[in-house]
């Protein structure tokens, strides 16, 4: 991966992608029920399409990171390939001197979130992440393409204390909303019309804490850049109860749906969202 060009990796991902596709049928199954759920009314060859699309995204989602953790796509190259839309809510966020709560999703290429903030302000940019279970992409792929200056990686154990203390600091916090939770851990909420489990750890931190809190989506072009969009901040008055806490993820949630929608193709649509029985 150091001495390929780089258009060639994209080509070896794209065909990668396409065999995974193709061999891996519980995965495309668990692809074709979510975009049931989500596009009833679409037919089977929308479905495929949109699936295929998929794949192809996150596999060029894996050259970005391998290029970054071989120091082939740099900081500067990478602000280089991305248009930022909506920099001046960032700017007036971090102009309050309050906490602020980056949410987002499993959607473009949400790695490189944190790397593009690290180039927009000089903020601490605290991110939960999960312990991969493979020692060596650990050691020798996942902390090289993650590590970088001013963001700090939390395992979910020590998140919560963490993010607290970033609040308090003026730090940013990053949070994925959209990974499907265990009985003990999350609520099921509406996520397109069906309920998923989901964690109600964003809407209890902004109600508690009140830091702003910044949608923050990175989506892939066409022509293999990327659009950073940083949408209107979600204000909120609530007391701090359980339903409002609900209320609050469910407007969380709804955000994610709208950009799903916009960008179809760029979700995780292989990720059992919804505990779908394959």
């Amino acid at each position: 991966s150091r001495l390929i060009p780089q258009f060639f990796l994209y080509k070896l991902a794209y065909l990668i992608g396409y065999i995974y596709y193709h061999l891996n049928s519980d995965r495309r199954k668990l692809t074709f029920a979510n975009l049931e759920i989500v596009f009833p009314n679409m037919n089977s060859s929308f479905k495929k399409k949109i699936s295929k699309q998929t794949y192809r995204n996150f596999s060029y989602m894996a050259i970005d990171l391998l290029l970054i953790a071989t120091n082939r796509l740099t900081n500067e190259k990478l602000i280089k390939l991305t248009n930022i839309q909506g920099k001046e809510k960032l700017t007036e966020a971090i102009n309050s001197n309050k906490g602020i709560l980056v949410i987002t999703g499993h959607l473009g290429n949400w790695e490189l979130i944190p790397r593009i903030l690290t180039t927009l302000c000089d903020k601490q940019i605290n991110v939960i992440a999960r312990k991969s279970k493979n020692i060596f992409l650990e050691e020798y792929l996942i902390k090289k393409f993650r590590n970088n200056k001013n963001v700090n990686v939390i395992f979910k154990e020590d998140s919560l204390i963490k993010f607290i203390k970033g609040f308090k600091n003026g730090d940013i916090n990053g949070i994925l909303i959209d990974q499907n939770q265990k009985n003990d851990q999350g609520k099921h909420i509406p996520f397109f019309n069906k309920n998923a489990l989901t964690t109600l750890t964003p809407a209890l931190l902004q109600i508690k804490y009140k830091p702003i809190c910044l949608p923050i989506f990175l989506i892939r072009n066409k022509y293999n850049k990327f659009e950073f969009v940083i949408h209107d901040p979600i204000e909120v008055n609530y007391l701090l109860n359980d339903k409002n806490i609900k209320e609050l993820t469910i407007k969380h949630q709804e955000i994610l749906e709208d950009t799903i929608l916009k960008h179809p193709d760029q979700w995780l649509w292989m990720h059992n969202r919804w505990n779908i029985n394959i």
